[in-house]
């Protein structure tokens, strides 16, 4: 018997009022995997909440990464900044210290003159300023220096007086302190004893400091210049390291 449009009209009214049957009725017509298409549906919509809830979490994370790499840029600049002004310190103070290394040494051999140049001359006694002064403008007075040489003493590192270790008789020392010793030191250091032995004692030149150029080495021998080395003194006729003296080390 053929299936009308009565009948078919007849089969929804059915299906409305049973609804188990539609159940059945799909298992019979659609295959299954349309029967499944609704379950796997289902799980595609859950799949992409639990993706976008994922890409949610990730977009979380990556905007904290992004803080935390703002404030490492930060500390780097910091850093940065820190650094160049400790920078800019040291080469302040390795200015002031090159600046000053030559008084701070002179002031070193002045302290420790009994030791340093106590192989050239014992009972030593720094001359100051005002005293040196003194003796040198009584020399004045009776004509025995000019005020050039006056002015060429008293800017010399140090005058020292004392009893030779080779004479026995009183002695000046009139020394030149320079860290590297060079050749004007030596030749300071010969004109301005040249100049201390008008007052009427024998006057020694003597150059000191940490290290001295050959040039100036053979100078100080050929003119008989002392030479005192980081504290070891070393006669015009002794090659340098040969000589016995007190050092501060």
């Amino acid at each position: 018997m053929a299936f009308s449009v009565e009948d078919f009209h007849d089969l929804i009214r059915l299906l409305e009022q049973r609804p188990e049957w539609r159940a059945e009725l799909r298992r019979q017509v659609l295959s299954d995997e349309m029967l499944a298409l609704p379950e796997i549906v289902q799980r595609l919509a859950e799949a992409q909440e639990r993706t976008e809830q994922h890409l949610a979490e990730l977009d979380g994370h990556v905007a904290e990464l992004d803080r935390h790499m703002a404030e490492v840029d930060q500390r780097l600049k910091d850093l940065t900044l820190a650094q160049d002004r400790t920078e800019q310190a040291l080469s302040k103070l390795v200015v002031i210290v090159g600046a000053h290394g030559g008084e701070l040494l002179e002031f070193r051999y002045e302290r420790r003159a009994p030791a340093y140049f106590s192989r050239i001359a014992r009972r030593l006694k720094l001359i100051d300023h005002y005293r040196l002064a003194d003796l040198l403008d009584d020399a004045i007075a009776d004509g025995r220096l000019t005020e050039e040489e006056r002015g060429a003493v008293l800017a010399a590192d140090l005058v020292l007086s004392g009893r030779s270790q080779e004479s026995h008789s009183d002695v000046y020392l009139v020394a030149e302190v320079s860290v590297g010793i060079g050749i004007e030191d030596v030749a300071r250091a010969v004109q301005r004893a040249g100049i201390m032995a008008k007052l009427g004692l024998p006057a020694l030149p003597v150059v000191a400091g940490e290290s001295i150029i050959p040039a100036a080495e053979q100078m100080a021998r050929d003119l008989g210049v002392w030479r005192v080395l980081d504290g070891r003194a070393e006669p015009p006729d002794v090659l340098p390291g040969r000589s016995m003296g007190v050092s501060e080390r």
